[in-house]
C-alpha cells in the first residue's frame, strides 16, 4: 500500500488560515450587502410614503371622478414629483387606472395592496407604496393612490457595492495568504531547525562520533510554544549527553573493577603453574583465588542490585506494601552487629518512633544495610554508629538516620559520594577501611528514589558523617 503523500505543514496551515479568513470575509460581505440593500429599500419606502401622503391631499373630485391636480401646471405637486422621478396614479380596487402622472404607464396593472410592494414590468423593478383614499372616492367605488419609483438606482448601487466587496475580499484573502505563508515559515522555522539538528545528531550517532550529543540549537526565541520546544530539545540533548557520559563512565569503571580481580586470578594461576608446589602452597593460592572470586561475586551482585534499583518498572510481585521502618532498621542492625563488634565499633539503634511507608521491605532493608555498612567501614575502632528512626508528621516524611564518628568526608568529595564506583581514597587509606566496589551508597540512593524519597549526606572532616534516608510517610504510627 502506497503511503499517502502529506502536504507540508506550512502549506496546510496557510490553506486553513486562508480558507477560514475567506469564509469570514464572505460572511461579513454578505451581512454588509444585505444590510445596505435593506437600508436602501427602507429609504425608498419612506420617501414613497411621504410622497403618497402629500399627493393624497392634492387629489380632486371632478364631477364624481377623482383626478390628480393638473400635471401640466409646473408648480403643481404631481408635476414636481414627476420631475424628480416619481410616478403617481389613481387606481380602482381591480387595478384599473383612473389618472396618473410621471411614468405611471410603465407600471403593470394589478389589484392594489395597501403598503409597500415591488412590481416588475419589462424587466425593471419598481417600488410601489399604496394608500386608500377615504372620504373622496365616489360611493361604492374604492380608489387607491399609488406612488412608485424605479429601483434602477438601488440596483446600480448594490451592483457597485458587490464589486467593491468582491475586490476587497480578493485583496484581503490574497494578502492574508501571503502573510500567512510568511508567518507559517517564521513560526515553523525553529521546528525545521530542530528537525535538521535531530537528523544531524542521528547521523553523527550512527557514525559513533564523540560529539554526537554535544550539539545544541541555541535558538534566540521568545518563551512561546516553539521557544519552549526548542529549549526542551536542548535540555533533552543535555540529559542524553550526561546519561551517555555516565554510561560510558560506568562501563569504564566496571571494566576496571572487573580487571583487577581477574588479573589477580590470572597472575595467581600462572604463578602456581610455573613449578610444582606443596599442598600448603596450593592451599594458599586457592584461598587467594577464593577471595578474588568472592570479590567478583560481590561486584556482580551489586551491579545487578543497582540495575534493579534504578529500574522504574515495578513487577507485580513487588507491589508496595505497608513497611515499618523501625523493623527494617532493627533487622539491618542485627545483621551488621557482628561486623561492628569485630571491628570494635559500637552499633546502637534508637527507634522511639515507628514510621511507616509504602514500599518493598527487602529493598529498603538493603538500602539501610548499605548505609550502616558504609558507616561501620569508615568508623575507627572505639567509634560509634547510631541508627535513628523518626517521623516528621508536619512534613509527612519518615526517615532513618545513620550517624557515625568516623573520619568524615572532605567537602570536595561530598557531592560525589553517591556516584558509581566513587571512593574517597584518602579517607580509606588513612583509616585502613576495606576496599569495596563503591556501589553501596549508589544502590541505597537508587532504592530511595525508586520509593519516592532520597538520601541526604552531611559530613565534617574529623567529626563523622550522617546519612539520612527520607521517604514519604504513607501510614503514621498514630493512625495504625
Amino acid at each position: 500500500m502506497r503511503p499517502k503523500r502529506a502536504w507540508p505543514l506550512r502549506l496546510r496551515l496557510t490553506l486553513w488560515y486562508t480558507a477560514v479568513l475567506a469564509g469570514l470575509v464572505a460572511v461579513f460581505s454578505g451581512f454588509v450587502y444585505v444590510g445596505l440593500s435593506r437600508s436602501l429599500i427602507a429609504q425608498v419606502d419612506e420617501s414613497l410614503r411621504l410622497v403618497a401622503t402629500e399627493a393624497a391631499l392634492d387629489v380632486q373630485n371632478q364631477d364624481g371622478i377623482l383626478r390628480l391636480s393638473d400635471p401640466e401646471e409646473p408648480t403643481a405637486l404631481p408635476a414636481l414629483l414627476a420631475s424628480r422621478g416619481y410616478a403617481l396614479r389613481l387606481v380602482t380596487e381591480t387595478g384599473g387606472i383612473l389618472d396618473g402622472t410621471g411614468e405611471f404607464r410603465r407600471l403593470p396593472e394589478a389589484p392594489p395592496v395597501t403598503g409597500s410592494a415591488t412590481l416588475t414590468a419589462a424587466g425593471e423593478d419598481w417600488r410601489v407604496y399604496t394608500v386608500p383614499l377615504t372620504g373622496q372616492e365616489p360611493p361604492g367605488r374604492p380608489t387607491f393612490l399609488q406612488a412608485a419609483q424605479s429601483l434602477a438606482g438601488v440596483k446600480a448601487t448594490r451592483a457597485q457595492l458587490a464589486r467593491l466587496l468582491a475586490v476587497g475580499a480578493a485583496v484581503a484573502v490574497g494578502l492574508a495568504a501571503a502573510g500567512g505563508t510568511g508567518l507559517a515559515r517564521r513560526a515553523l522555522g525553529p521546528i525545521d531547525a530542530i528537525t535538521r539538528q535531530a537528523r544531524q545528531i542521528g547521523a553523527a550517532a550512527a557514525e559513533r562520533r564523540p560529539d554526537a550529543l554535544g550539539r545544541r540549537l541555541n535558538l534566540d526565541l521568545p518563551p512561546d510554544e516553539v521557544g519552549r520546544l526548542a529549549g526542551t530539545f536542548d535540555e533533552m540533548l543535555a540529559r542524553l549527553e550526561e546519561a551517555f557520559r555516565r554510561e560510558r563512565q560506568f562501563t569504564s569503571d566496571a571494566a576496571h573493577e572487573l580487571r583487577t580481580p581477574l588479573t589477580a586470578l590470572k597472575g595467581a594461576v600462572d604463578v602456581a603453574l610455573r613449578r610444582e608446589r606443596t599442598a600448603a602452597q596450593y592451599r594458599d593460592v586457592l584461598t587467594g583465588l577464593g577471595r578474588e572470586v568472592d570479590r567478583l561475586i560481590a561486584l556482580s551482585r551489586d551491579l545487578l542490585a543497582l540495575a534493579r534499583a534504578e529500574s522504574r518498572a515495578v513487577p507485580d510481585a513487588e507491589q508496595p506494601a505497608e513497611v515499618d521502618l523501625s523493623e527494617v532498621a532493627a533487622s539491618a542492625v542485627d545483621r551488621l552487629r557482628p561486623l561492628a563488634e569485630a571491628k570494635g565499633v559500637t552499633l546502637a539503634l534508637s527507634a522511639a518512633d515507628h514510621p511507616r511507608v509504602a514500599g518493598d521491605a527487602a529493598q529498603l532493608e538493603r538500602a539501610v544495610t548499605n548505609l550502616i555498612d558504609n558507616a561501620v567501614k569508615f568508623t575507627p575502632r572505639g567509634g560509634r554508629v547510631t541508627v535513628t528512626c523518626r517521623e516528621a508528621a508536619a512534613e509527612a516524611v519518615a526517615a532513618v538516620e545513620v550517624a557515625d564518628t568516623g573520619c568524615g568526608i572532605p567537602p570536595e568529595d561530598l557531592p560525589r559520594v553517591f556516584d558509581r564506583f566513587y571512593r574517597v581514597d584518602r579517607a580509606r587509606s588513612r583509616e585502613g577501611a576495606e576496599a569495596g566496589a563503591g556501589l553501596g551508597l549508589t544502590i541505597a540512593r537508587a532504592i530511595a528514589r525508586r520509593h519516592g524519597g532520597d538520601i541526604v549526606a552531611e559530613s565534617s572532616p574529623g567529626r563523622g558523617s550522617t546519612f539520612t534516608l527520607r521517604l514519604p510517610a504513607s501510614w503514621s504510627a498514630s493512625g495504625s
